[in-house]
């Protein structure tokens, strides 16, 4: 079994995310896409997310019943803050035997060394990593090779599009009531106006 995960705030989840996962189910063969939205994030200790549960329901929503795109709430059933190679532990276990595909943007690839326990998790796991605008391909296949040697990481770089779509560019034109239309499914447009959420 090939299971990804696929981590971040969804504040909100947008066309990039769900791209981004479709892409990694088509190139890596995976059987599901796990969406793991953090709760306590550590990088992000002084920003203000929305509710995890409006998180939750924007996802859901986004789904629009794919059996093979999972939400999961570990992090918010766990105490402390949600460092992935925690979570990818926990995945581990539940899914013995399974290969396990962390799934990041290039520009998260660029400073993984600095991430908690980042020898363990990049020895440990595989990554699946979507390109994204400021870096070339050959830039991007530099690091992963190098990444592969000093650490023995097995990295797969995605040949999906640039989406320059961003979770905080949206929320900003929820402020200056500016259409969020083809940035992200209609069903959770629809949620964040009814939520009045961003304003």
């Amino acid at each position: 079994m090939k299971v990804g995960i696929l981590g971040g705030s969804f504040d909100p989840i947008h066309n990039g995310h769900l791209l981004m996962a479709q892409y990694a189910i088509e190139e890596l063969q995976l059987d599901q896409v796990i969406f793991l939205p953090t709760f306590k994030p550590p990088h992000k200790m002084g920003d203000k997310l929305s509710k995890f549960s409006d998180r939750v329901n924007m996802l859901e929503l986004a789904f629009d019943k794919r059996e093979d795109f999972v939400l999961s709430t570990l992090e918010s059933e766990r105490p402390g803050l949600g460092y992935t190679y925690d979570s990818l532990k926990i995945f581990a276990k539940k899914y013995p035997g399974a290969e396990l595909f962390f799934l990041i943007g290039s520009d998260s690839l660029m400073y993984i060394e600095k991430w908690y326990r980042s020898e363990d998790l990049l020895r440990e796991f595989f990554f699946g990593v979507a390109p994204r605008p400021g870096r070339s391909k050959k830039e991007l296949e530099a690091t992963i090779n190098r990444l592969a040697v000093d650490y023995g990481a097995k990295i797969y770089l995605l040949d999906s599009p640039y989406i320059e779509i961003s979770s905080t560019g949206l929320r900003q034109r929820v402020k200056e009531a500016r259409p969020l239309k083809y940035h992200l499914p209609e069903s959770v447009e629809e949620y964040i106006y009814e939520q009045m959420l961003y304003k």
